[in-house]
């Protein structure tokens, strides 16, 4: 897990196995296995999506990018607060879709496995104070999610194991690698 990220402070392992739910639906169309679910305060499931990169040959459509999507594709009067989601990915966002959570206003982003190099945490200081919601001084963006790492993070990193001994190459093997190799005995 990455200096950035914040130990769960709570019980999220049953809101991330609904990801990882949507991670291995995508794995059985043809992705690579990551999957991302929006949930509401009250736990209910907003929106979902897996990453359809490889598939849709559109390298936008990561699985957080497909869920919230979806989320602002909701009618206006169904369409819940993005302040009260709570975006559960099983892979660390990368820059594009943390920017979009954050230009949205979600409230939380909880990930499963760090991406070191490639995800957010890495590229991106969010040592300032504007975590959880606070405003971040001096700048443009006025809003931060909350973010939260390492929930069920064996289980998530499982699931590119398991990925990778099915294929010998294709489509994000050389990515799923690099990750295994990065986050091995972290």
């Amino acid at each position: 897990m990455s200096a950035n990220a914040q130990q769960p402070p709570g019980d999220y392992d049953d809101l991330m196995r609904a990801a990882i739910d949507a991670a291995c639906d995508g794995a059985a169309d043809g992705g690579v296995p990551i999957g991302c679910v929006l949930f509401t305060d009250d736990g209910t499931a907003a929106t979902l999506g897996y990453n359809e990169s490889h598939k849709q040959g559109d390298k936008t459509l990561h699985a957080e990018m497909v869920a919230l999507r979806r989320l602002i594709e909701l009618p206006s009067d169904e369409r819940p607060d993005p302040e009260t989601l709570t975006l559960v990915t099983t892979l660390e966002p990368c820059v594009m879709c943390m920017g979009a959570a954050i230009e949205l206003g979600i409230g939380r982003v909880i990930y499963g496995l760090e991406a070191p190099g490639n995800g957010f945490e890495q590229r991106v200081d969010l040592r300032s104070p504007k975590r959880g919601g606070r405003a971040v001084p001096g700048g443009p963006v006025r809003w931060m999610p909350e973010v939260i790492g390492g929930v069920l993070r064996a289980d998530c990193r499982d699931l590119w194991v398991r990925w990778v001994e099915a294929r010998e190459d294709g489509p994000g093997i050389g990515f799923a690698k690099t990750l295994l190799e990065q986050t091995e005995g972290a």
